[in-house]
């Protein structure tokens, strides 16, 4: 008997909460939106997510050297030369012509023994992060998790994906320099510096929001064909893009002028960490406005804690 009116008394307790959760929550506000991402734990999820991209991005970084060493290899003398010049004129006080070219020689020489191991720390590594972020996204959307095999699977799958991106991210400071390089050997006359990093930031963008759009349309646990997923998130992914950029501008700036002298070097371990938290709180925050503004997904009265010890 005491245990039916317990049940009785939990059923009540979920079913009034359930209540005050669509009084309060019912209209798609910017108040109601940030109640949400506070009640989602948004905030407690950035930080184990930045955890873990930093300890991603190790293994999936050697994965690029590799892949960058395999392409050098491919590379005849000329445009060999053109790019290291290249790259030391970008770098500037940073690294010189001569550490590149060093740097390049031992890259392809070392490509093979990189790949092997790139290859097995950024699948095991990657694909952490990426079961973690779709947790996030499963407690931001209000859906069950995957089972085992799928969501490792999709992982995997997704860290290969960006694997694949990452280049093109680093490519997008690259090639805009070359094309800026070509128009000034012709009649058109520019900036290089404006027009090169107005490009870079352009090419860079698009590259980012795609990357956005695929995780925001794939990584949920949610119904529907891609086609109609990828219409529901272009919005938060064009919102997390957006940041991300304003982050890689800034973070260059703050190396640029403030990284002087031993304070100035402490300081950078500091806002490289920020770095990285702004980067994984972007990739929530687009994956809560799909959530609320498009899916209409309301937020709930309660914390998880609070919701947890009623049920």
């Amino acid at each position: 008997m005491a245990t039916r009116r317990q049940a009785a008394s939990n059923t009540a307790r979920r079913t009034a909460d359930a209540a005050a959760s669509t009084a309060t929550g019912g209209a798609f506000t910017m108040k109601n939106f940030f109640k949400k991402v506070s009640n989602d734990w948004t905030l407690h999820q950035t930080q184990a997510l930045s955890y873990s991209l930093i300890g991603a991005l190790v293994p999936m970084a050697i994965l690029l050297l590799a892949i960058v060493g395999f392409i050098l290899n491919g590379l005849d003398h000329h445009a060999y030369t053109q790019l290291i010049n290249h790259l030391g004129s970008s770098s500037g006080q940073f690294a010189s012509q001569q550490v590149l070219t060093s740097a390049a020689n031992k890259l392809a020489k070392a490509s093979g023994a990189l790949a092997i191991l790139a290859v097995i720390a950024a699948l095991i590594f990657g694909s952490r992060l990426f079961t973690l972020l779709e947790e996030c996204f499963d407690l931001i959307y209000h859906v069950p998790p995957r089972a085992a095999g799928p969501k490792n699977g999709l992982a995997i799958v997704m860290t290969i994906v960006a694997v694949i991106l990452i280049p093109v991210v680093v490519l997008a400071s690259v090639i805009p320099g070359q094309v800026v390089g070509f128009l000034q050997r012709t009649a058109i006359n520019a900036s290089s510096g404006m027009i090169s990093n107005i490009i870079g930031i352009i090419v860079s963008l698009i590259v980012s929001f795609i990357l956005f759009e695929i995780m925001y349309a794939v990584i949920p646990n949610r119904q529907g064909t891609v086609e109609h997923r990828i219409r529901l998130t272009w919005k938060g992914a064009l919102v997390a893009a957006v940041i991300l950029q304003v982050c890689l501008i800034l973070f260059p700036l703050y190396i640029r002028f403030f990284t002087k002298g031993y304070v100035g070097q402490i300081a950078f371990v500091l806002i490289l960490l920020v770095f990285f938290y702004l980067i994984s709180l972007a990739m929530l925050l687009g994956a809560q406005v799909n959530a609320f503004f498009v899916e209409r997904i309301r937020g709930v009265s309660t914390d998880l804690i609070t919701r947890s010890s009623r049920n």
